[in-house]
């Protein structure tokens, strides 16, 4: 890293942002090394990012033992993702974050640069000028900096996200989890699928007795076996043990935030009493699924948190 690249000196912190669904099925001691990873990405060689070196991230994670890392690495680091040469590893919104207080300082430089913002006698002057032909104004070329600034960073964050969508769809071509998952050695590929089908289907007999729909109509076909199953292979390996008991945890909350809305379940006079909470809606696709995941996060900062 070179010696002008900028490196904020204070980390943007969001609290209610850090405490979302997954880091709350954390346990302690994991909550607090994620918590010290995100700190540490920020003010590392190459921030946000951290080294992918087992040694490192133990000691910049503050664990208090190897004994106490060995145990805790799997869920903490699931929390992170991997550049594609696998050298760090990175948070997608702490990335978001630096790319935005670094686009900012840059715009302030420039405009600096251009003679800073204009004097009061200089925006009176331009406001009661009625020349088109006037030359521009420091403000006008503060503008100009600012949309070109703002455009520069807009194509910066979309190639992240880009970048982020790929790893997604990667991840989401299979259902089935691989070894790396978190289970145990001696956990086969089929003990674990009979694991998660049986996490499927209790999740349900749960959706059916919130939202009272009538088993007898309404039935848990392979289809939507498959979406939640899906959506189970996306989330195992990120869930601390027991995973099954997490796994059902989060699939309930879910459960209990689409019935929380009341215009999901017809409360809300707008539906004049039709409702909006078909299964799918809730495990169709990712994205629905991550969406009402952050949908039971505030649910849960409203009543009794899911933890």
């Amino acid at each position: 890293m070179g010696s002008d690249v900028y490196k904020p000196p204070h980390m943007p912190w969001y609290e209610r942002d850090f405490w979302s669904f997954r880091v709350r099925l954390l346990e302690p001691m994991a909550r607090l090394m994620y918590r010290s990873l995100l700190q540490q990405g920020w003010h590392s060689e190459r921030p946000p990012y951290l080294p992918a070196n087992d040694e490192q991230l133990m000691k910049l994670a503050d664990a208090p033992t190897r004994e106490d890392w060995g145990r805790h690495c799997g869920p903490v680091l699931a929390m992170f993702e991997k550049t594609e040469d696998g050298r760090w590893y990175f948070h997608p919104k702490a990335v978001a974050l630096m790319a935005k207080v670094t686009g900012d300082h840059e715009t302030r430089r420039r405009c600096g640069q251009a003679g800073g913002r204009p004097t009061k006698a200089e925006q009176k002057l331009n406001n009661n000028s009625g020349n088109d032909n006037q030359k521009p104004t420091k403000s006008s070329a503060e503008a100009e900096l600012l949309l070109s600034s703002s455009i520069q960073n807009q194509s910066k964050n979309q190639n992240q996200i880009q970048n982020q969508n790929q790893i997604q769809n990667q991840e989401a071509l299979s259902s089935e989890p691989d070894a790396s998952d978190g289970r145990p050695s001696n956990t086969t590929d089929s003990d674990l699928r009979t694991v998660m089908k049986s996490v499927a289907r209790g999740s349900f007999e749960y959706y059916l007795e919130k939202t009272g729909r009538n088993r007898k109509t309404y039935t848990f076909t392979p289809k939507r076996e498959r979406q939640v199953l899906a959506r189970l292979g996306e989330e195992w390996y990120k869930l601390a043990e027991p995973k099954a008991e997490h796994a059902t945890h989060v699939l309930q909350c879910v459960v209990d935030a689409l019935c929380h809305s009341d215009f999901h379940m017809g409360r809300d006079p707008k539906t004049n009493g039709k409702r909006y909470c078909d299964w799918e809606l809730l495990f169709g696709s990712r994205e629905s699924f991550e969406k009402w995941m952050q949908e039971a996060d505030e649910y849960a900062e409203e009543s009794v948190p899911c933890a």
